[in-house]
């Protein structure tokens, strides 16, 4: 009989210290909006991996990289795992992306990445249709990656974060002359 007690106690101490995944997928939607229902011409989109070959996403060398990336001015660096979204300002993304050589960096598609088959499938450039994308994500798929949005007759707009990571959520983006707002529904 104590045996027994002591089974139970057992099990009852593992669940309570046990984690759950909170959604485990879904799916990430990213409306996009121009100021007083103007018309955003040849609308595009275009992801980039901010994860060097070599380092994980959780890595602090890797959230150093993205924070001193695209952060430079920011003061207070905290080097913690970068979930985003945020818009980078212009002048940084694009001094970025100078210098960018897709081979130095981890692609979605890696073949050791079994699990994220789904992911695999998302096309990383492309045309917006009806101004929206929409892309699967798997909870655990944290890697960080900067979106391009470009169109004909506005500024292009980046934002740096988990595009294709954690749970189901939109994000809508107002493009405006001069620049863009980012807002997130949960």
């Amino acid at each position: 009989m104590l045996n027994k007690i002591l089974i139970i106690a057992f099990f009852l101490f593992l669940s309570a210290t046990a984690f759950g995944q909170r959604c485990g997928a879904g799916y990430r939607t990213v409306k996009i909006y121009a100021l007083n229902g103007l018309e955003a011409k040849n609308l595009k989109y275009e992801y980039f991996s901010l994860t060097p070959k070599g380092l994980n996403f959780k890595d602090k060398k890797s959230i150093k990289f993205i924070e001193d990336t695209l952060f430079p001015d920011r003061e207070n660096k905290i080097y913690a795992n970068f979930y985003g979204p945020e818009i980078i300002e212009n002048e940084v993304a694009e001094k970025f992306l100078k210098d960018y050589k897709k081979e130095n960096f981890y692609s979605i598609q890696r073949d050791s990445d079994i699990y994220y088959q789904n992911i695999k499938d998302i096309k990383l450039k492309g045309m917006i249709e009806n101004g929206v994308i929409k892309n699967f994500v798997g909870e655990t798929y944290l890697y960080n990656f900067l979106m391009k949005i470009s169109s004909d007759n506005y500024p292009s707009v980046y934002v740096a974060g988990t595009h294709f990571g954690l749970c189901s959520r939109t994000e809508n983006i107002l493009l405006k002359k001069d620049g863009a707002e980012l807002k997130l529904n949960k």
